[in-house]
């Protein structure tokens, strides 16, 4: 909610892998320089979760997600790497 890009590049992997219905990415900075672009094009996004899930190394998070005032509900799969850090995240929007 805080468009902190500092912190988001903080949790990811070198080699993470991107999905979501907009874009297919590989690479922290290419995650990041989307993630620039994403804050830069929306004024307001506030991200709330729903339901997380955590089985192992997979985290499944339910969410709603308002940008600019429009509401889309959506479910990240996210999967952690040997440090913690996020190697996979697939975004499904309905």
């Amino acid at each position: 909610n805080t468009k902190d890009i500092v912190t988001l590049a903080n949790l990811l992997s070198d080699n993470i892998k991107l999905i979501d219905p907009d874009v297919d990415i590989t690479g922290k900075d290419n995650v990041i320089e989307m993630l620039k672009a994403l804050f830069s094009k929306y004024d307001s996004l506030q991200f709330e979760s729903k339901d997380i899930f955590v089985d192992g190394n997979t985290t499944i998070i339910e969410f709603t997600l308002k940008l600019n005032g429009e509401l889309v509900s959506g479910v990240d799969i996210i999967e952690w790497d040997q440090e913690k850090r996020i190697a996979s995240f697939k975004a499904y929007l309905y």
